[in-house]
Order: structure tokens, then C-alpha cells, then sequence
């Protein structure tokens, strides 16, 4: 199970097996009232992200990426692009932009991609590195940088995307499960 919290800490979004081929994405409160089922579907439905403003929840369903309202209505695939698997995708800070790791339309490229919320406007940002199948992305609370890492069953080198240089850059040689980056505190 992954979840993720809302941006201002009330609900946290997470997905479950139904069993068979049925996987459900829902909401709960942090002291376990309000559970409310948002989304049940056929496939491995999952890996939620909240919008920066926590209207929308960006999240797969399989290698298919999708956004719903966060009270589970409007429901919109996203586009026909099959990312290379059913990694978590990430917001930038103006709630503009989805960062993702697959491929363009019609590319054989594969890397860090961007698309506006809305499936328009897919972007590959960079390649990936030589001999790294997958990468995970996490914005910076500031939007410059994306951390760029491995995944729980697939463990990767980190590294970091300046999103103004746009360079790529390693920042370990060993291998890293997911990069979450965390405010400093007030």
C-alpha cells in the first residue's frame, strides 16, 4: 500500500487489493474516521498524488495515468502514453505539470516526462541514464529540483533534475528506494 497525504494534512489517499482483479483508491482522516472509497476499479488502481491545492488526486490504474477530483468525481485518463510501469508520478509546486517516468507519444525514448494535468502537452525533460530501467520523482518543495531514485523492487542510483539547466545529475553510486524531499521546519 502507498498513500499520500494531502497537502494540508487532513485526509490521506491510499489504494488496497480487492481481491481478484479489483483495487480501490480511498481517503481516511489521520485518526482513522471519514474512510471513504473514491475510485474502485478492475487493475492495480494506486500510487496517489495530491495537487499542490488538494483538488485533484493524480494516481494509475496499471501503466495508465489518471486525475479525479478529490471527492472521486471526474474521473479522466490522462493520455494513451503506457509509462513504463506503475510508478508514482509527482506535482510541480504551481499544480501545472505532472512529472512521471515513461515515454513520449510515439517515442522510444524513455525518461522524466512532464504533462499538464490534463494529458496535453507531454514532454520528455531527460533521458534516462545508460542501464537504469526506471526512476521515481519527487519535486523539491520549490519546484527547481526533481530527486530521481529507484522504487521499492527496483533500486537505482540518485539523482537530481535541474528543472531550470535542465541537467541530470547523479548524486550517489549506490542504490536508493524512493526519494521524498521534506520542508525544512518552521
Amino acid at each position: 500500500m502507498i498513500a499520500a497525504w494531502s497537502p494540508e494534512g487532513s485526509e490521506i489517499a491510499f489504494h488496497t487489493a480487492q481481491g481478484g482483479s479489483t483495487s480501490t483508491l480511498s481517503v481516511i482522516h489521520p485518526d482513522g474516521t471519514g474512510d471513504k472509497v473514491l475510485l474502485s476499479r478492475a487493475g492495480n488502481v494506486g500510487r496517489p498524488a495530491w495537487s499542490p491545492d488538494g483538488s485533484r488526486i493524480a494516481f494509475r490504474i496499471d501503466a495508465t495515468i489518471y486525475v479525479m477530483n478529490a471527492d472521486g468525481s471526474r474521473v479522466t485518463e490522462l493520455t494513451k502514453v503506457r509509462p513504463v510501469s506503475d510508478d508514482p508520478m509527482a506535482w510541480m509546486p504551481d499544480g501545472e505539470h505532472l512529472v512521471f517516468w515513461g515515454n513520449t507519444p510515439g517515442a522510444i525514448v524513455t525518461g522524466l516526462c512532464s504533462m499538464t494535468p490534463d494529458g496535453k502537452d507531454i514532454r520528455l525533460l531527460a533521458p534516462a541514464p545508460p542501464g537504469i530501467e526506471v526512476l521515481t520523482p519527487d519535486v523539491s518543495p520549490d519546484g527547481r529540483w526533481i530527486l530521481l531514485g529507484g522504487q521499492w523492487d527496483i533500486r537505482a542510483p540518485l539523482y537530481a533534475f535541474d528543472v531550470r539547466t535542465g541537467q541530470l545529475l547523479q548524486l550517489s553510486q549506490d542504490n536508493v528506494d524512493e526519494p521524498r524531499w521534506r520542508p525544512a521546519a518552521p
